[in-house]
């Protein structure tokens, strides 16, 4: 309905919703509110210049302010959203609530989000790269097709070492 569409002044990375990845990692950490032993693996791995969405870099930062302080930030998050935001949120709160039929403990499912997003900012990076960028622009093409590529298989000792290094190179 009315108030759906961009608003003026919003950028385009505002309007759309965030990418269900980013979406099921935030539904991750609501489910592990409180749990201080998945934010250093947040803090470290995951900058705000990952994210396709504005929104999950502002619900991440939320999260975190939570952990470290232990008072409800999410009530103001909530609060200062818009109607298509705060469908996103009510989402995500769902889902967070959703027992995740999951294997794994939540550190191993957030390592598995981190290499996953990184992939996806890496694609992102390459796709954003001028066509005719000259030969700077080919060859950082192709050093981000091998990362994204080899992010995909290495063990997480040398995914992290990668994502660092990735991080020093985005000035993160």
């Amino acid at each position: 309905g009315a108030g759906d569409g961009p608003v003026a002044g919003e950028d385009a990375s505002a309007a759309a919703e965030p990418p269900p990845s980013e979406m099921a990692l935030c539904a991750l950490l609501i489910e592990n509110e409180h749990d201080g032993t998945l934010d250093e693996t947040v803090r470290k791995f995951l900058p705000p210049q990952v994210f396709a969405s504005d929104f999950t870099a502002r619900f991440v930062a939320a999260w975190h302010e939570e952990v470290v302080d232990g008072t409800d930030h999410f009530q103001p998050f909530a609060e200062g959203l818009g109607a298509r935001e705060r469908r996103w949120f009510d989402r995500i709160l769902i889902d967070g609530g959703k027992a995740q039929a999951s294997e794994l403990s939540a550190i191993d499912n957030l390592k598995n989000f981190v290499r996953a997003l990184w992939m996806a900012a890496l694609r992102r990076r390459r796709g954003s790269l001028p066509a005719a960028g000259g030969p700077d622009a080919d060859v950082e093409r192709l050093r981000l097709s091998v990362a994204a590529k080899r992010l995909s298989s290495v063990k997480w000792h040398t995914a992290k070492e990668m994502i660092l290094e990735e991080i020093g190179r985005w000035g993160g």
